[in-house]
């Protein structure tokens, strides 16, 4: 069974901060890594949504437990973001992704 997660309360500059951060620690800008960023502040800070879709959740896991030299720099920062959101890292693997 895919788990259900929910976004609690959180504070719009602390998560607009660590999206900064998030920005500031992704390399690779031709594939717009910083997109997840993007996606998430778009989705919950300017349109006021109360959960990310599907899709950005997904990514936000895949940056929350990921291989390789591109990612690790983002890696703790998504982690942060996941549990600023929910409480606790999500688990891509649970979400099948």
């Amino acid at each position: 069974m895919v788990p259900h997660y929910t976004i609690r309360d959180f504070s719009p500059d602390e998560l607009r901060r660590l999206l900064a951060q998030f920005r500031d620690s992704v390399h690779r800008t031709k594939v717009n890594d910083a997109g997840l960023a993007d996606e998430i502040e778009e989705q919950l800070l300017s349109r006021g949504q109360a959960e990310l879709s599907e899709e950005t959740q997904k990514k936000l896991a895949r940056w929350c437990r990921t291989t390789g030299l591109p990612y690790q720099d983002g890696m703790p920062v998504a982690q942060e973001i996941s549990r600023m959101l929910y409480g606790e890292v999500i688990d891509r693997e649970a979400l099948r992704t």
